[in-house]
């Protein structure tokens, strides 16, 4: 994973100047609002309590999401200091309170991941209470006159990282020959739907700015690029969503991506593939199953291939364009509690 970047605004944290002041034992502590923090004189030689701006990620924020505990310790209402500074370099660097004990010294500045693919894993974690702290991407947007805001990329459900693995997986769980379909392969993940949202909801124009992302960063680095949005909603009628719109002038904008999106889970009516599945130009994908698959998966026999009975059909439109695999064993976070999911995201 060489990219991890968030467009709902799901866990963004701000940054402001702190006030400093003295705690009750004398040592300076630096504060915003009722929010306190001590330590920062202690970082990168005192360069964070020079030039540093402060926020927190607040634990409570993901309470309806399948990760209300991010940092395993049993608890769901920690909050975790957040300091963005220039280092000795003149880069944006931040540096977060990973135990949440309020309390900067010892913790080590990060950049952003892209930069050194350097995740960030929260401490506390209790084997007895709760499931191993996730590997959170951070994302650093700075400048001298503009907002300080550090961009937290939090994988709050199992879904895209199961489909990451079909794409991308190189020896799943340690298994030789366990692999996707191009294994190795260089994955940016964007992130587009909020899971603190029912489903896992889209917020405005997120899938939009995701797209214009991917395209930028594939023309900036001369590397074609499959985007795949394992993703929609049912169409009122196929193809006319505003978001179908976006994503066909995308493709006819950027020649060097192809966008493969999965076909949707409402059939087996008619008139059923979702947006954007219904994209003129986006591949779109079915969900099959094979005589082994049915039986080491499903726990049936078929004489040939078939279509799960939930793959969308078109109806106004000639889509879906193939039908693939619609399910598998893949990659998935620990919380998850199985490695086998179906549906067309899978065979996307």
């Amino acid at each position: 994973v060489i990219e991890a970047r968030d467009f709902t605004g799901e866990s963004v944290v701000e940054c402001e100047r702190p006030m400093t002041e003295k705690g009750e034992d004398g040592k300076p502590i630096w504060r915003r609002g009722d929010f306190w923090v001590r330590g920062l004189d202690a970082v990168d030689g005192g360069r964070a309590a020079e030039d540093g701006w402060l926020g927190y990620l607040d634990e409570s924020r993901f309470r309806a999401t399948s990760v209300p505990d991010l940092n395993g310790n049993g608890r769901t209402d920690d909050r975790f200091a957040v300091v963005v500074y220039r280092d000795a370099k003149g880069e944006w660097t931040t540096v977060v309170d990973r135990d949440g004990d309020r309390d900067l010294a010892g913790e080590t500045p990060q950049h952003a991941y892209s930069k050194d693919l350097q995740p960030l894993r929260l401490a506390g974690y209790d084997p007895a209470r709760g499931v191993p702290p996730l590997s959170i991407a951070l994302h650093i947007e700075a400048s001298e006159n503009g907002p300080r805001r550090v961009e937290f990329h939090v994988p709050g459900g199992p879904h895209g990282t199961h489909v990451a693995g079909i794409a991308a997986g190189s020896r799943l769980y340690g298994n030789e020959g366990f692999d996707g379909i191009a294994p190795g392969a260089n994955v940016l993940s964007l992130k587009i739907g909020d899971n603190s949202l029912a489903g896992g909801a889209t917020v405005s124009e997120s899938m939009r700015r995701a797209l214009e992302f991917a395209g930028r960063w594939a023309r900036r680095t001369g590397t074609p690029l499959v985007v795949n949005i394992s993703y929609g909603i049912g169409s009122e009628v196929e193809g006319r969503s505003s978001t179908d719109q976006v994503v066909q002038r995308f493709c006819e904008e950027n020649p060097t991506v192809v966008v493969v999106t999965s076909a949707g889970n409402q059939g087996p009516g008619l008139s059923t593939v979702g947006s954007p599945a219904a994209s003129l130009h986006a591949v779109s994908v079915a969900a099959a199953y094979s005589p082994a698959t049915a039986r080491e998966l499903l726990g049936a026999e078929v004489a040939g291939p078939r279509l799960f009975q939930f793959s969308a059909r078109g109806g106004e439109i000639g889509k879906p364009d193939v039908a693939a695999p619609g399910i598998a064993s893949s990659t998935v976070p620990a919380y998850a509690r199985s490695d086998v999911m179906r549906g067309t995201s899978m065979a996307s």
